[in-house]
């Protein structure tokens, strides 16, 4: 289209190498990936060759994505692990709920 930047060299081939390795994948999968690569719905859209509000049901179909879990010890629960160090020690973990206040286990 007139006024639009043409893409450079660099980024034409970057545009092939995605659709290479996307090519052998489900649409759903496909806007998976695109999504956690920080695309934009409309930019997913283009890709994959469906509409922005398409690529937005398929995001809110899609599973929530586990995220790492981080586990803070107390100082004083700490020095009650008398283990050397690289030693394996168990420890029972308890979730907290989504959306409920964070507290302490005994």
């Amino acid at each position: 289209m007139a006024g639009e930047p043409k893409d450079s060299a660099l980024e034409k081939t970057l545009k092939a190498l995605l659709l290479i390795n996307l090519d052998s994948m489900k649409q759903k999968q496909q806007i998976a990936i695109l999504n956690k690569a920080a695309f934009g719905q409309s930019e997913i859209a283009e890709v994959v060759g469906s509409t922005p509000k398409a690529v937005s049901v398929r995001l809110a179909e899609a599973p929530a994505h586990k995220s790492t879990t981080m586990i803070l010890i107390h100082t004083d629960a700490a020095a009650k692990l008398s283990a050397s160090e690289g030693a394996v020690v168990a420890l029972t973990v308890h979730e907290v709920p989504q959306g409920s206040a964070r507290r302490s286990m005994p």
